[in-house]
């Protein structure tokens, strides 16, 4: 091993146990915004079914049935789709600071693994994300001009 390859190593070491770090913060902070989430989907259910049957007795307000428990549904939904990107995170962190201190090949291997399972994950979303913006677009433009077409 020439001084080049010891000292690239060593870098990499260095980022990869300093990258661990943060992982593990950031996949605690997804772990506590799971639980958020998790708990605003129940809490959004719940207050559903309690500001319904308030409208039932007070004519003035009008609340649409369901529509609290459809976004309660979607938060858990949400939540649940959410845990994968911390499992990679957490997992990503551990193997991270394992091959560092143990010197682990194995180990960086499933480091990077979940890293790239990780940033495909993003991806996947990011993809979604921009088909559903277009898909919206595109309803808006339709609705409105169904809209203009009728006045």
């Amino acid at each position: 091993m020439t001084d080049l390859d010891r000292t690239l190593q060593a870098q990499c070491a260095e980022y990869v146990s300093a990258t661990s770090k943060w992982l593990k913060f950031m996949g605690i902070i997804m772990i506590i915004s799971l639980a958020f989430m998790a708990l605003a989907g129940i809490v959004m259910m719940a207050a559903g079914t309690w500001i319904y049957s308030l409208s039932s007795m007070n004519n003035s307000l009008h609340a649409i049935p369901g529509v609290h428990t459809v976004m309660g549904v979607m938060y858990i939904i949400l939540a649940g789709i959410y845990v994968f990107p911390t499992v990679y995170i957490l997992r990503a962190a551990k193997a991270g600071k394992t091959a560092v201190i143990s010197q682990d090949n194995e180990q960086m291997v499933v480091y990077a693994k979940n890293m790239k399972s990780y940033w495909k994950f993003c991806g996947i979303v990011c993809i979604i994300a921009l088909a559903a913006a277009v898909l919206c677009i595109i309803g808006g433009i339709v609705a409105g001009v169904a809209i203009a077409a009728t006045m």
